[in-house]
């Protein structure tokens, strides 16, 4: 199952490196496990949860149309609402003056 986040935000800074550099994401159950490969775009980014659920988000920053897209992914269904919940609990928390919207969907 896989759950798609779109967060529509201000003009300004790549948020997808904003959050990497955050320390305080282990503060929602939150941790970045990945950055940078070589061989893949630049731009992207995982993130896992740190309390021992399953799942994982995989984030990319869209410059030109300042949108961070997340993307969720568990094979446990009822656990993927743990991670996004989290996810969406610290940007609220820490990114509100650059978002405009938060859009979830299933796949």
């Amino acid at each position: 199952m896989q759950i798609l986040l779109h967060v529509l935000c201000t003009r300004g800074s790549s948020l997808r490196a904003e959050i990497v550099r955050d320390g305080s994401v282990k503060g929602f159950g939150l941790e970045v496990t990945e950055a940078k490969r070589p061989k893949r775009r630049p731009g992207w980014a995982k993130v896992h949860s740190s309390s021992g659920e399953r799942g994982a988000l995989n984030i990319e920053w869209h410059a030109n149309s300042n949108t961070l897209t997340c993307r969720a992914v568990t094979r446990a269904s009822r656990k993927t609402s743990v991670v996004v919940g989290n996810f969406v609990n610290y940007l609220l928390q820490k990114h509100r003056a650059r978002i405009n919207a938060v859009l979830i969907s299933q796949r």
